[in-house]
């Protein structure tokens, strides 16, 4: 069950990622073909994209640390 609900959690947020730069990529092909630029969904497929992105990021990172994948320097915060 608890990998399930760890590959939906890594998933879910992917599936965000994909849309956003999928939104991305029709808005710059519209924009090259001669429409006027449309800003305001072009910042809300990169929110989307880079929220994706964060998520999956924190969640690998998260996991590797929990299993002390990462080096040293990076585990302990520097003072």
């Amino acid at each position: 069950m608890e990998r399930i609900l760890a590959i939906l959690i890594v998933c879910i947020p992917g599936l965000f990622a994909v849309y956003g730069w999928k939104w991305m990529r029709n808005l710059l092909h519209d924009f090259f073909a001669g429409k006027p630029f449309a800003w305001l969904p072009f910042l809300g497929s990169l929110l989307l994209f880079l929220t994706g992105i964060a998520v999956i990021g924190s969640f690998i990172y998260y996991r590797d640390k929990k299993r002390h994948r990462i080096q040293k320097e990076r585990r302990e915060p520097s003072s």
